[in-house]
């Protein structure tokens, strides 16, 4: 139970910001942001008031979404930067970068 109440803010928080409870009807494939409900190190020793504790969660859940948009920009821009990479090999640098990848060296098996 006491879980509980650490979790019910970030699902409210998800809630308003995906739009369920603000009318708007976007329909999305990701997933949500899941944020552990845990205080940074050496505040339990502060004696926060349960409020305190509370505004904390809500900025950390508010701040997990906008990471998460950042690390799947991130993630994109990586992805993009491997193709644009391999862009520039020849199509047989691309072809043997490709048995390089799937373990099936030609020159391992010549060596043999």
């Amino acid at each position: 139970m006491s879980r509980l109440r650490f979790v019910l803010p970030f699902f409210a928080l998800g809630l308003f910001s995906t739009g369920y409870l603000t009318g708007e009807d976007k329909k999305t494939e990701k997933e949500p942001v899941i944020v552990k409900a845990q205080l940074p190190r050496y505040f339990k020793q502060l004696g926060l008031s349960d409020k305190q504790k509370k505004d904390i969660y809500l900025i950390q859940a508010k701040y997990a979404v906008e990471i998460k948009k950042l690390n799947d920009q991130i993630a994109a821009l990586k992805d993009q930067s491997k193709v644009d990479v391999e862009n520039v090999l020849t199509a047989g640098q691309k072809t043997r970068l490709r048995e390089i990848r799937s373990g099936t060296d030609k020159d391992k098996e010549i060596k043999k």
